[in-house]
């Protein structure tokens, strides 16, 4: 693994380990100073430590534009989430919960965006949780910059956003066993690294078990080596750096081995002849690993439809089958 990727990995750690000390009240120094020791030597630990009471508002809600994360110098907007609650029947109602990661080539996006129908499809028909997340940018202005934001930055802040709704289940009527991951374009690259390296979740204090399933929509992304030589496009360079070891540990498909409990997966298969090779790869390699998968073939709609489709009513191209997806793995047994 590159020193690089590691050091950004364990830096995430500690950052994590001191932003769950700002959510405890200490009145003295030396109360404080223990604490953030305790939370950098048991950080795994941590997860689920403290104990949440059930949401008691019953109502449908929208809570905007939480921060779920603080970066000196980040704009807040950058790392903060949206959640749509649905209306439940008592505190205790726990729900599934489902991510939702914008596109935009890494580089532009927000959760706001096209987000509708998403909240309607989501939480009003399918009565789950659902969050829209933001994530900092790799802005083009910033290219060759000092601390200009590449991998595996974008993932290590969906990941800690999905940390900070797992800390907080049951107070925002979360159901944390029944977690699904959808995004589209470079959300959808972002989502399949989350559900194939366990190692940035691991940086959260996260596993794979937290993953139940993984709807990752249109993306060519799972193989960036391949990508990146075949169409020399800037938005790469500008994710992804220069160096093809990088391009590899960004890239899922070299991240899916056998027994690692990696989640189910929905992929949207479209595009040009190299797009669907990508795809077809990715789901070969899933598939040997025993990793059950789901492929839409979108052939002629665009990429910009395919997120456009997302819940839009009367949709059965992509809307249809990604609801079967989500309730044979978020409502087993139902």
């Amino acid at each position: 693994m590159l020193k690089l990727y590691s050091r950004t990995l364990l830096a995430s750690s500690v950052s994590l380990a001191l932003d769950i000390g700002k959510d405890w009240i200490y009145t003295n120094f030396m109360d404080k100073l223990k604490f953030a020791i305790f939370a950098l030597v048991l950080i795994p630990g941590l997860v689920g430590a403290r104990k949440r009471e059930c949401l008691k508002n019953l109502k449908a809600q929208d809570l905007l534009n939480l921060q779920y994360a603080r970066v000196e110098g980040v704009e807040p907007g950058l790392l903060s989430l949206d959640l749509y609650i649905p209306r439940r029947k008592s505190p205790c109602d726990l729900r599934p919960l489902v991510v939702w990661v914008h596109g935009g080539a890494w580089a532009r996006g927000d959760k706001a965006n096209n987000v509708k129908f998403k909240v309607k499809l989501f939480r009003d028909s399918l009565g789950y949780v659902f969050s829209s997340v933001n994530y900092r940018l790799s802005r083009k202005s910033d290219y060759g910059k000092p601390g200009h934001i590449q991998f595996p930055t974008h993932a290590l802040d969906v990941a800690a956003a999905l940390r900070w709704l797992i800390d907080r289940g049951p107070s925002l009527g979360i159901d944390t066993t029944k977690i699904g991951l959808i995004g589209h374009s470079a959300g959808a690259h972002i989502v399949a690294i989350l559900g194939t390296d366990e190692r940035i979740l691991r940086a959260k204090g996260l596993t794979l078990r937290h993953i139940k399933c993984v709807a990752s929509l249109d993306t060519r992304a799972y193989d960036l080596p391949k990508v990146i030589r075949k169409t020399r496009r800037f938005f790469y360079f500008n994710a992804f750096g220069n160096n093809p070891e990088l391009w590899k540990e960004a890239s899922p498909l070299y991240h899916v081995e056998p027994g690692k409990h990696i989640p189910p997966f929905l992929l949207v298969r479209r595009g040009s002849r190299l797009s669907k090779q990508i795809c077809d790869e990715f789901r070969s390699k899933l598939e040997k690993a025993d990793v059950p998968v789901t492929v839409i073939n979108a052939d002629g709609i665009t990429h910009r439809k395919v997120n456009l489709l997302v819940g839009a009513q009367g949709d059965t191209l992509i809307t249809k089958k990604l609801i079967k997806f989500l309730r044979k793995y978020l409502e087993p047994g139902e």
